[in-house]
This record gives C-alpha cells, structure tokens and sequence, in this order.
C-alpha cells in the first residue's frame, strides 16, 4: 500500500515534467503546487539523476532514464512478488509434511497400541518388553511393576503357568502428538483365568501411555499405566 503510493507520487512528478515538454535543460519548467509527498519524491528522482534542477526552480526529466527507473521498479516489484510466493509455498509445504507427520505417528501409535494388545493376548512377554524403551515404565493402580525392558520382561513372565489372558482390548478415546513424543489415553478391557482353579477375572479401567519415536523411527513405550475401575 505505500510503495503503491509513493510510486503514483512519482509518477505525478514525472508526469508533469514530460506533459510540459520538460526534456532537456533548455525547456526546463517549475513544478507548482507540489504535495509534500511528491517534494519528497522530487528529490529522490534528483538524487537518482533522473529529474534535474536548472538553478532557477525549474527542472527537466532525462526521459531515458525514467524508463530504465520504471523497468527497475517493476523488476524489483515482480521479484519481491517471487519471493513472496516462494515463502508461502514453503510455509504450505512445511505445514503440510507437519500435518501429516502427526497423522503418520497417529496411526503408528494406535497400530502398536493393538499389536499390545495381541501381544497381551497370546501372553507374549518378550514381544511387550520389546515394545518398551530403555527406561520405559510399566504401572498398574499407581504402582510401578517395572522399569526398562529386562524388568518388565520378567514381570510378566511371572505369571507363566499361573494365568491365561482370554481377552485383551485397549479402546483409545484421545491421542496428542508433540514432535517425538505421543500421549495416549484410553479405556481397557481385560478378561482372565487363574489356571489353578479356572477362576475367570475381568478387569477394565483407564489406560494411559506415552510413545517416544526413536531415531531409527519406530515408536516405543515410555510409560504405560493401567487404573482399574
């Protein structure tokens, strides 16, 4: 908006010069009623050589270069116009890989979040732990059941031989993702028997975790926590 107003201010300086014929020193002319606008831009264009005062207020535009200032103009205005256009295509581009990299950790998220619960299922204690960082946590009702993969590992195999896990489903209600880390909360199901007696348990409750992506890219477990109901 004010380079377009300090164009047009010149333009109107010029404008004047070549309608009087003001071309040359000898058909120099005074410029009138100038706005104070326009006086600054008379004495940009004298400064750029473009407009010429004679010594008795009068002045004179050397036409050739008005021409190249105005091809200058333009090339300087098509060129901050690319610009311009480049920045807003790359805000786009990075917004759009932004949105779908969180789309992308979503659904890897929830595929894990499943593939627990298939681990659970078949009692697969090394596939869990696996599933787990280095530090990763495992907690139950506020309780830590065990820290990093070697603990969490022998935590379940503990019950080998003494449950069968029936049923195992994890119901996600929301999901957040942060750059390299992702906040799972949701509800679980579970339904058990105590192989000594066949004694049937079933379990539901809050269900929390929190993933960490990896440099090579896989998505692990920091924390897990369970709150039954």
């Amino acid at each position: 908006m004010i380079t377009g107003i300090v164009t047009a201010a010149e333009r109107r300086v010029a404008r004047k010069l070549l309608e009087m014929d003001a071309r040359s020193a000898d058909r120099a002319q005074p410029l009138w009623h100038l706005r104070r606008i326009e006086q600054r831009r008379l004495a940009h264009l004298m400064g750029r050589g473009i407009v010429h005062e004679v010594g008795d207020g009068t002045y004179y535009i050397d036409q050739t270069k008005w021409i190249a200032h105005g091809r200058l103009r333009r090339t300087i205005a098509l060129v901050v116009l690319a610009a311009a256009v480049i920045v807003a295509m790359g805000a786009a581009w990075f917004t759009s890989r932004k949105q779908q990299a969180v789309k992308d950790a979503d659904a890897t998220v929830r595929a894990s979040i499943h593939r627990y619960d298939a681990m659970t299922r078949a009692m697969d204690a090394d596939g869990i732990s696996a599933l787990f960082t280095n530090d990763g946590e495992i907690w139950n009702a506020g309780h830590l059941l065990g820290r990093g993969p070697d603990a969490i590992r022998a935590y379940l195999h503990s019950f080998d031989g003494q449950v069968h896990v029936d049923a195992q489903e994890t119901t996600v209600e929301h999901v957040t993702v942060t750059d390299a880390t992702v906040e799972v909360t949701g509800r679980y199901h579970q339904i058990a028997r105590m192989l000594s007696d066949n004694h049937g348990l079933e379990i539901e409750g809050k269900a929390e975790s929190e993933w960490v992506r990896q440099p090579d890219g896989r998505w692990l477990v920091r924390r897990m926590s369970t709150t039954p109901k």
